[in-house]
């Protein structure tokens, strides 16, 4: 139970709502992040990433700008999320991703393994990038 129930009426605890108190309350963190990119511990470059508005209240679409990358993530909480295993839109050669993060007020910190597939070879490339809202 999300809230406090009595004679037909709930008054539900934060971030909760619905007649039950069954519907958790994401907030809207759409727009852009600026920040950095530290990928296997040594490569460091600067990036925008896009958030969509949150859809269906527990997803919301990533957009990286710089490398035209589009995937989606799904709330965990209303302030962490995962990125789970998913073929990235867009991508040239084929790239498979998978991650975890956190989202704050105008703040994101996010963690994802990329998997880049080369007729030749396939990388893996961990990153983590951290930035502000603009």
């Amino acid at each position: 139970m999300n809230g406090n129930c009595e004679y037909g009426f709930c008054v539900c605890d934060n971030d909760w709502s619905g007649e039950a108190c069954d519907v958790r309350i994401y907030k809207n963190h759409a727009g852009g992040y600026f920040g950095g990119y530290s990928c296997n511990n040594t490569y460091i470059s600067t990036a925008t990433l896009e958030l969509s508005e949150v859809n269906q209240r527990d997803s919301f679409e990533f957009f990286e700008t710089d490398l035209n990358y589009r995937y989606f993530a799904i709330f965990v909480t209303i302030d962490s999320f995962y990125v789970p295993l998913q073929l990235v839109r867009n991508a040239q050669p084929f790239v498979y991703l998978s991650g975890n993060g956190s989202i704050r007020e105008n703040e994101i910190n996010y963690d994802v393994f990329y998997e880049t597939l080369y007729t030749t070879h396939t990388e893996y490339t961990s990153c983590a990038f951290e930035g502000l809202k603009r």
